[in-house]
């Protein structure tokens, strides 16, 4: 009998002890995902690509160092490129995570949009003329969880398009755009943002030539994007 007790006491003795050991482990396990918790940081950064539809309301560029050339007569003087907004679409790679800063980096292209007939006067003509403009941009994006803020450089080009006129010495400019977004749902985004636009190109039309040097323009963009 007392052999029989001596042994229930001693799986007893075992059983506690295995017990105790599985808390010790189940608690470092615990400890140890906490710290690893703790030390990833702020969100978990992924790329994505990025598609997006965007109106803007650019509609004055102005070139100040504008020079008109007719026969052997050059004319210097402020040149405005007026015209109407325009539709455009944009692509762009998107690296970023909640509560984090990250980036994008792609084009832009807004669609031919009509230049008004007192800027194509300076030709001596009535033809229709309009106006495209191709950029590319970079952007420092800190994101909280919905709400994002983008800002950075762009570089534009403009496309020209009028009948019998030639358009040469296209000049690059450089831009800055800064604005806000905020994510509607998986996948949907609404932008917001203020971008400058500057390049300068020569055109010939009607034996008249227009230099207008670098110029710049303010436009506000408001658009949609969806995040793949």
């Amino acid at each position: 009998m007392k052999k029989i007790v001596l042994v229930f006491a001693l799986l007893a003795s075992i059983t506690a002890g295995a017990q105790e050991r599985s808390a010790d482990e189940i608690a470092a396990m615990k400890e140890d995902d906490t710290k690893s918790t703790v030390s990833s940081g702020p969100g978990t950064h992924s790329g994505h690509f990025v598609l997006g539809a965007y109106l803007n309301t650019l509609s004055d560029m102005k070139f100040k160092d504008a020079k008109s050339t007719t026969g052997s007569t050059t004319t210097s003087a402020e040149y405005n490129l007026k015209s109407s907004a325009s539709l455009g679409i944009d692509a762009h790679f998107l690296f970023w995570g909640e509560n984090a800063w990250g980036f994008s980096v792609g084009g832009y292209f807004d669609l031919g949009r009509k230049v008004k007939d007192e800027s194509v006067a300076i030709f001596g003509v009535t033809k229709d003329e309009y106006l495209g403009i191709i950029g590319f941009e970079g952007n420092a994006i800190y994101r909280f969880k919905q709400l994002y803020i983008p800002f950075g450089l762009n570089s534009s080009l403009p496309v020209i398009g009028m009948d019998d006129s030639e358009i040469t010495e296209l000049q690059p400019g450089v831009g800055i755009q800064a604005g806000v977004g905020y994510m509607i749902s998986e996948g949907n985004a609404l932008e917001a943002k203020v971008r400058t636009t500057s390049f300068g190109y020569t055109q010939t039309a009607n034996n008249v030539k227009l230099e207008t040097g670098r110029g710049t323009g303010v436009g506000l963009i408001l658009g949609w994007k969806y995040v793949f």
